[in-house]
This record gives C-alpha cells, sequence and structure tokens, in this order.
C-alpha cells in the first residue's frame, strides 16, 4: 500500500470525496518519543455543536448564517439521517455573483479573468431561489473521528485547509475540527492553558 500521504494526494486529484481513514487503515500512524500523548484521535476535539444546513437552504438564509463567523467558515450539508453529503464555503456564495463564462476561464492556465463581482446586478429573488444544493461542493475532503490528531494536522497542512468536517466510518457528520482546536489541545496538554 503507498503511503498515506501518497494516497491522499490523489484522492485530491480525482476529485473524489476521501475520508483520510480509509488511506491509514491497514497502515496505522506509529508513536514515537516525540508524539508521547500525541495519540489522541480527532474525536477527541472536535466542535460537536455545527451549523448545518439542508440541500433546500436558501442564499438568503446561507448569508444570514455567514454573517456571524469571522474566519472563512464552511457549513457542512446533511441529508435527513445527517450524512454529510456536501459544504458550502464562502467563495461558493461569491461564485454566485461571476458571470458564467468567468468560471469557464478559471479552469484555462494563464488565462486573464477580471473577476469583478461588483459590476453584476443579481435579482432580489435570487435569495429565495438559490438553494444550497445549487452551490454546494459535493467533491469534499472530510477526517474519521478515529484518525490521530497528528495526522489530521498532517493532513490540513497538505490541502492547505484549516478544517475539516468530522464524520464517523458511516459519513454522519459528528462536527468539525480546526487547526486552532488541534493546537489549542497541545497547549492545554503543555500545560499552557
Amino acid at each position: 500500500m503507498p503511503n498515506s500521504l501518497d494516497s491522499l494526494e490523489t484522492s485530491t486529484l480525482s476529485g473524489i470525496n476521501w475520508n483520510i481513514l480509509t488511506a491509514l487503515r491497514g497502515n496505522p500512524p506509529k508513536a514515537d518519543a516525540r508524539q508521547g500523548r500525541w495519540n489522541m484521535k480527532v474525536k477527541d476535539v472536535i466542535k460537536k455543536e455545527v451549523m448545518t444546513v439542508k440541500r433546500s437552504t436558501s442564499l438568503r438564509s446561507l448569508m444570514n448564517l455567514f454573517k456571524d463567523f469571522h474566519a472563512l467558515p464552511i457549513i457542512p450539508v446533511v441529508d435527513e439521517e445527517g450524512l454529510l453529503i456536501g459544504v458550502v464555503a464562502l467563495s461558493n456564495l461569491m461564485d454566485i455573483l461571476k458571470p458564467p463564462q468567468v468560471k469557464m476561464l478559471k479552469k484555462i492556465p494563464f488565462a486573464e479573468i477580471d473577476e469583478t463581482v461588483f459590476d453584476l446586478e443579481p435579482a432580489p429573488a435570487m435569495g429565495e431561489l438559490i438553494l444550497a444544493d445549487d452551490i454546494m461542493e459535493t467533491h469534499f475532503l472530510s477526517l474519521d473521528q478515529e484518525v490521530s490528531l497528528a495526522e489530521a494536522y498532517k493532513f490540513m497542512r497538505l490541502h492547505r485547509t484549516d478544517q475539516f468536517p468530522v464524520v464517523d466510518s458511516s459519513n454522519h457528520l459528528l462536527g468539525i475540527v480546526g487547526v486552532f482546536d488541534i493546537v489549542r489541545r497541545m497547549f492545554k496538554e503543555k500545560g499552557i492553558i
């Protein structure tokens, strides 16, 4: 089996929903003297109270959720059984304001693109007509609750992302974990806080 980072990089390129535990099964991270107590799992630090939305959540409702964040959040989209089916990020909301040509040109390397969103005049009805299902990312990464904090941190650095949804083995959303959650736990373990 290739090492876990090779598997993770391949999964990103293929655009498939990927769960880090799949890459680590059969090749669990080994503890060493430097890790000591760092065999804690993601499930030990996740934020369990997470704002979620359904496919049918309107753009207006999404905007009201995003206004309370100071960082760049992701909002998980779940189905009726609590299965994670997508995520909505600020970039998804901004894409609504871009003309279709800009979206197509972004896929062409070295293309000059004028991404001015202030020239567009969106119709007020868009607030209710555009749903989470229309703009959510369906190709996203998540972490399994059983992944070690050390591996979760490596995963975040590899993908240059500060937070990921956390799921169980059935893909039920359990919460969100971010770099801050991991760093805070490290400070707590070291007696700093």
